[in-house]
């Protein structure tokens, strides 16, 4: 419907986690924060999506100084979840699931990867869990700190006989999630 764009991204991200400005939504997308605040402009046009209103401009008046600006917070832009409820096919849960960013994940599969096609042997498991959490440990912090919790999340907590099998078990249903 959207293709694969910013106003995909854009949607996704007030449909799933509610107003944001054009800042969050450029970080959480890894698009510019110019092509983002281009677009959501675009769409705003439509009516559908809400635009913060603009602060006055002060003119400069000849002969005088030209006013200061001040650089304020952003404003958020947002829209109504109930105008999009026919993007909806299910019907639990009742409204747009959370937001999951899948870049944490994704970085977690290809260092199991890289870490897998080059690991030897003959290592014993406890070495290998080790090798393996030192690796992960960067992305399921960054999903902590996104407020993404998944089953990945608590694998941090648990001895190092337990963190492999634990981690082959989970990961596929928080890849199937995405």
């Amino acid at each position: 419907l959207f293709g694969t764009s910013t106003r995909a991204e854009i949607m996704l991200q007030l449909l799933t986690a509610g107003p944001a400005t054009a800042g969050e939504i450029a970080r959480s997308s890894s698009f510019t924060g110019r092509a983002v605040l281009v677009t959501l402009r675009e769409m705003a046009f439509s009516g559908h999506l809400h635009e913060p209103p603009a602060r006055p401009r002060e003119k400069p008046q000849r002969g005088e100084p030209a006013p200061v600006r001040h650089r304020g917070p952003s404003a958020a832009y947002s829209l109504r979840s109930e105008d999009w409820a026919f993007l909806r096919t299910w019907t639990d849960p009742a409204g747009f699931p959370a937001r999951q960013l899948p870049a944490p994940v994704l970085t977690i599969c290809q260092r199991l990867f890289t870490h897998l096609a080059a690991a030897k042997p003959d290592l014993s498991s406890i070495v290998q869990s080790m090798q393996i959490r030192k690796l992960i440990t960067d992305p399921l912090e960054q999903m902590q700190k996104h407020g993404q919790e998944s089953d990945l999340t608590s694998l941090d907590r648990l001895p190092g006989t337990d963190f492999l099998p634990t981690l082959a078990d989970r990961l596929p249903a928080v890849i199937a999630g995405l």
